[in-house]
């Protein structure tokens, strides 16, 4: 099996813009096109037509692989719905998650941290692929108004929920491909809400991905959270997937 592309009979995960994830698998390969069966998890109320696009991922020898893909047209074969998927550009690897997440919807900001002494906003910090965990006081302390450690940049970006779990967030934002709120390393504060529960927490940006080479992108932020607040925020995932699983009980 190449990184490149998956095989034939291969399962993959497509996950569509929304941030959901279903499952499939490979049915068939061509030049410029992954050929797979429409997957079976679909809501009633769930359509994907023509243009649609969704990344193409899949274990390989060397980790997750993602491939960025557009529905071209849906027909069937021997019996099969299947789906052709025109690549669209690059594959890349993607980070494999250690945690529980589940798709969710809703506003989320992000605004850089300024540091006391730092020379600017939002100084890069070594790559994070783990959640850093600090006490609850020193969170709650940092959050506070007139904090002298950390002060907060008025400058807002504002954007919608993709996902979440106790360790990180993924949400929709549009900027420009050099904005620092993206920049990789970037110390931010991300604000939330959970159902009636609301989130102000340090993290940082761990990628931010373009879509469509537009200034549509996939940002992920990685929490510098308390214990406590991951506990809070673990509890919301559970209760979102029973919602789920009970939606589709129906």
């Amino acid at each position: 099996m190449s990184d490149e592309q998956p095989s034939i009979g291969h399962p993959v995960v497509l996950r569509d813009q929304g941030g959901r994830d279903h499952s499939s698998r490979v049915e068939g390969i061509e030049t410029d096109l992954v050929i797979v069966a429409r997957p079976n998890d679909l809501l009633v109320d769930e359509v994907h037509g023509p243009g649609a696009e969704l990344v193409v991922m899949w274990a390989a020898p060397t980790g997750l692989r993602a491939l960025p893909t557009e529905l071209v047209d849906t027909s069937s074969a021997n019996r099969v719905r299947v789906w052709r998927l025109r690549i669209t550009g690059a594959g890349w690897g993607e980070q494999r998650r250690e945690y529980v997440r589940v798709p969710i919807t809703g506003p989320v900001t992000i605004e850089l941290e300024l540091l006391a002494g730092a020379d600017g906003y939002g100084a890069p910090a070594p790559t994070v692929t783990a959640p850093t965990f600090l006490s609850d006081a020193e969170i709650d302390a940092a959050a506070a108004a007139g904090a002298p450690d950390v002060v907060e940049n008025d400058d807002v970006l504002h954007g919608q929920l993709l996902d979440i779990s106790e360790a990180a967030l993924a949400a929709q934002v549009q900027a420009d491909r050099d904005d620092p709120r993206l920049a990789e390393g970037a110390r931010v504060i991300v604000s939330f809400r959970l159902h009636a529960d609301e989130y102000e927490l340090p993290a940082t940006i761990h990628s931010a991905r373009s879509i469509s080479g537009g200034r549509d992108h996939r940002v992920v932020a990685v929490f510098r959270h308390g214990r406590g607040h991951a506990d809070s925020i673990r509890q919301h995932v559970f209760a979102i997937q029973r919602e789920i699983m009970q939606l589709r009980r129906r």
